[in-house]
């Protein structure tokens, strides 16, 4: 029998739904082993771990996807909504971790949820978080430089400056780190080089693409890889009604990302430049046109990282003409 063990992530303890049986193990190394054996046993009466899924929790789940990648079995990070959403399908309000832990067996099994085929390595899982740090700290520094344009104080605008100072001091020292990762990891490296081989694509977008994108280059099916950015055209329609298209959801920093690489292609790479002048003349709004850019420019992106061969302007002049 195939079985799909659900994990409800807590930051202390690990809530887990297998073959119906609730138990709870501490989240560290000794509750990850109890849940091996667990497993294990399953495995010997006969039957198949078909998956084992979490919710993504923002990073406390870690420790049991590392572990699980590691003992070579399938796991799927998903997102909450998903679930919470399949809950509200069936009428179910009540919440609590063991209900969620059956409840993530339920909806894994009868949603036939596959495991993820790119889940990071742990050099790739370090660049997560150097990145995240880096994008916390630009965040900040944002909204000090607002506070500054605002304050008239002379000793909190100094004590701003220094604020800010500081930020962007942190910030390089990141991205060195971000560097430094790069040439010790060759499969990071790669990729890398890959990515900016593409015109307009610098290496802090192909870090970013590398840690809030592994799917990227696992499907030659570009839609997908659309959606997760939050690239994608959703309608609104109704009857006669026709109203504008919209995108939402996705990864929020990866869309940033790609709309400021988006900025960069339509002077520097000639095929993005032209696609975005003919929006242009068709009347587009120049926001628009530029996140079909950057739509355009994810679908050369995932097809360099599929095909594992850096951009040519041979292939993208017989290619490019996809939007």
């Amino acid at each position: 029998m195939k079985l799909f063990i659900g994990v409800d992530v807590g930051k202390k303890a690990l809530d887990v739904c297998c073959n119906n049986k609730l138990f709870q193990v501490s989240n560290d190394q000794i509750g990850l082993e109890k849940i091996y054996s667990s497993l294990q046993e399953e495995i010997k009466e006969g039957n198949e771990i078909a998956l084992v899924i979490c919710e993504a929790t923002g990073g406390y789940e870690t420790k049991l996807v590392k572990f699980v990648i590691e003992h070579n079995l399938p796991i799927r990070r998903e997102h909450a909504n998903k679930v919470r959403n399949y809950a509200k399908s069936k009428g179910l309000s009540a919440k609590t971790d063991k209900i969620d832990a059956r409840l993530l067996s339920e909806y894994a099994e009868v949603m036939q949820v596959k495991p993820l085929i790119c889940e990071r390595s742990v050099k790739e899982e370090k660049l997560v978080g150097l990145v995240k740090r880096r994008e916390q700290l630009k965040t900040d520094r944002i909204k000090e430089t607002v506070r500054l344009d605002k304050e008239l104080d002379s000793s909190v605008k100094k004590s701003i400056k220094n604020h800010i100072k500081w930020l962007e001091k942190e910030m390089a020292a990141i991205e060195n780190l971000i560097r430094g990762l790069q040439k010790e990891d060759e499969a990071i490296d790669t990729k890398v080089k890959l990515l900016t081989s593409i015109p307009a694509v610098g290496d802090m977008t192909a870090y970013y693409l590398i840690a809030f994108l592994p799917e990227l280059g696992s499907t030659t099916e570009a839609k997908q890889m659309v959606a997760l950015a939050g690239l994608a055209p959703y309608a609104r329609d109704s009857g006669q009604y026709k109203g504008k298209r919209f995108i939402q959801g996705g990864r929020s920093s990866l869309r940033s990302a790609l709309y400021m690489s988006s900025l960069s292609s339509i002077t520097h790479y000639k095929e993005m430049k032209e696609f975005y002048q003919r929006l242009r003349n068709k009347g587009k709004p120049a926001k628009l046109a530029l996140i079909a850019v950057a739509r355009k420019q994810l679908t050369v992106l995932n097809s360099v990282m599929y095909r594992g061969t850096p951009w040519t302007e041979v292939y993208v002049a017989q290619n490019v003409a996809l939007a």
